[in-house]
C-alpha cells in the first residue's frame, strides 16, 4: 500500500498559550473534541482518548509537549496514522 501524506496548515488568531492549552489540556479538549481521556498528556507516553458518542477508544502517543508552544501527537484509529502538531 502506498503511503499517503496530507499536510494542512492553518492560522489561529489567538495567543499561542491559549491555543496550546486548548489542544493539550484534557479539560479543554473534552469540551469540543474528545469525551474524556485516560489521563493527562505526558511527553513520550501514550494516553487513551475516548469518543463516547461513537464508542471508540484511541491510543494517542504524545511525541512533543513543550509549554513554549510545541506539541505533536500521533494516533491510528484505523490502519492509517494521524499526526497533529505545532512546532512553532
Amino acid at each position: 500500500m502506498e503511503k499517503l501524506e496530507v499536510r494542512v496548515k492553518d492560522n489561529v488568531m489567538c495567543p499561542l498559550d491559549v491555543v496550546f492549552n486548548a489542544i493539550t489540556q484534557v479539560e479543554s479538549l473534552s469540551g469540543y473534541f474528545i469525551s474524556r481521556a485516560g489521563g493527562p498528556l505526558v511527553e513520550g507516553q501514550t494516553v487513551d482518548w475516548f469518543f463516547d458518542d461513537a464508542q471508540v477508544q484511541v491510543a494517542v502517543l504524545v511525541l512533543v509537549l513543550d509549554p513554549a508552544g510545541r506539541f505533536s501527537f500521533e494516533w491510528g484509529a484505523s490502519e492509517a496514522k494521524t499526526s497533529l502538531g505545532c512546532l512553532a
